[in-house]
């Protein structure tokens, strides 16, 4: 049965928060074909969330923070964390570094 009230209150937050404008703007990411990518829900502000695993454990936790709502970059950011015991934030234009990173902590762990 079709919960109509949520469907319409999405809708609403998709509209609220421009994802369908998104969708075109985010860059795309190449993940290592060994790397176990899991996709979870957003929340507190961002806009994409992910983890990346290794044999069933978690190695890092990444998002996507399009407003700035969680930090203070000015601009749509990733950040990465942790990464040498705290995080690391990556514009969009740097999303070979993003994934050098996470390499870098995959094979560490």
């Amino acid at each position: 049965m079709l919960d109509y009230e949520n469907i319409i209150a999405r809708s609403k937050v998709e509209s609220a928060e421009k994802w369908n404008d998104i969708i075109s703007k985010v860059p795309m990411l190449n993940f290592k074909k060994e790397w176990d990518v899991k996709i979870i829900p957003p929340f507190a502000g961002a806009v994409v969330r992910f983890t990346i695993n290794k044999d069933g454990v978690q190695v890092c936790s990444i998002y996507l923070d399009w407003y700035d709502r969680l930090g203070i970059c000015g601009s749509p950011y990733y950040e990465l964390y942790p990464f040498e015991y705290d995080t690391k934030r990556y514009s969009l234009e740097e999303t070979k570094e993003l994934i050098d990173d996470i390499n870098t902590i995959w094979e560490a762990s």
